[in-house]
């Protein structure tokens, strides 16, 4: 697409994603190049992403967003920048954080209302336990961009960017992960 790809800078020895199947099928003889057919299977702590709305200014190229975890978990929320991989688009939500390592994810969403030729993202803990079940599809699904988060213990309001502050992050390897398949 000719577009900058942002990359984490991913904490190898932290991982809380495992990619279990990848296939790929070039398009050409470069099997380094552009794909024809590509699969992978990914199992990994995955989230609903919210606007965040922070008490002061955001002097900050990103955009302010959170992760809300359920009542009973005591973490409550965690705040994270997101970097956008078109950043002059406005965001429009709800986006899914698939989470790499403790701090950093991937944001995935839907794209509505474009003709679905790819059979998408299913986002479900099938086989990943006793009570396996589909957590939520997501149709001609692209990648919207990367986000940092914060560990949400450690401080509430984000005083300075968090991009790879090694806060250590708001997931672990504790967390419910979701067999994501990626087509």
């Amino acid at each position: 697409m000719g577009i900058p790809v942002r990359f984490l800078p991913v904490v190898h020895n932290k991982l809380v994603a495992r990619i279990t199947k990848c296939e790929t099928t070039p398009d050409g003889s470069d099997s380094y190049g552009r794909l024809k057919y590509g699969r992978l299977v990914v199992d990994a702590p995955v989230f609903e992403t919210f606007p965040h709305n922070p008490e002061g200014e955001w002097n900050y190229h990103d955009v302010p967003v959170e992760i809300r975890f359920p009542e009973n978990d005591k973490r409550k929320r965690s705040i994270g920048s997101l970097f956008g991989d078109l950043p002059d688009n406005k965001p429009q939500f709800p986006y899914y954080a698939l989470f790499l390592d403790p701090e950093n994810a991937i944001i995935l969403k839907s794209r509505l209302g474009v003709p679905n030729d790819q059979p998408g993202v299913v986002l479900a803990n099938e086989g990943l336990g006793p009570k396996a079940s589909v957590m939520k599809a997501l149709e001609n699904p692209e990648r919207i961009g990367v986000a940092c988060f914060n560990a949400a213990s450690r401080r509430v309001e984000i005083k300075n960017p968090i991009f790879g502050d090694q806060s250590g992050g708001c997931v672990s390897e504790k967390d419910l992960k979701m067999r994501v398949t990626i087509f």
